[in-house]
């Protein structure tokens, strides 16, 4: 943690709290991509025991991450914004990343079969490139928007974000509900 790394979630601001959640899914997404590079010639129950923790984070992480956004950070950015195109670009990507999760899970089940393990390595790249474009489409969007809050509903999301930091047991305040990647 460096110096100006709260040391609770508590103590963090908006600004803190959303860095944090995308630091903590970047990280994550360089080790699916190590994953999918080495899928096709993967033996399966080891291919299987890697994505154990990207299926974790996924499940744990991600869907949590996307449920919280869709509940608390796009409204309020919406009501700032005086429009709901901040939260309709977002949805769109989330349809697609969930769309996805559901054709990895379904590959997974298959997974002794080699062309299910191409079919992993595809759907585990476009997974991660969804993300990468999601997360910077939100760092771009959202900082403007972070500003024009007001106190009271900066206030308001602020302690929402740092409850979910703390009921999903985010790393960078020294534990994780995951495996590690």
């Amino acid at each position: 943690m460096g110096d100006n790394t709260p040391r609770h979630p508590s103590d963090a601001t908006v600004e803190q709290l959303v860095a944090g959640e995308h630091a903590i899914m970047r990280e994550h997404l360089a080790h699916m991509r190590s994953i999918a590079d080495d899928a096709p010639l993967e033996i399966p129950l080891t291919l299987r025991d890697r994505l154990d923790a990207v299926l974790s984070f996924l499940r744990n992480d991600l869907v949590p991450h996307i449920q919280t956004e869709e509940e608390i950070i796009y409204p309020a950015f919406d009501s700032v914004a005086g429009a709901d195109w901040f939260s309709q670009a977002m949805l769109i990507d989330h349809e697609a990343i969930m769309t996805t999760l559901g054709q990895l899970d379904r590959a997974i089940a298959d997974i002794r079969r080699p062309r299910r393990r191409d079919e992993i390595q595809r759907l585990l790249y476009v997974l991660e490139a969804l993300l990468r474009l999601h997360l910077d489409k939100e760092d771009r969007m959202s900082a403007p928007l972070m500003g024009q809050l007001d106190s009271r509903t900066g206030e308001s999301l602020r302690r929402r974000l740092a409850g979910h930091a703390v009921q999903h047991h985010h790393a960078p305040w020294g534990f994780s509900a995951h495996p590690k990647p």
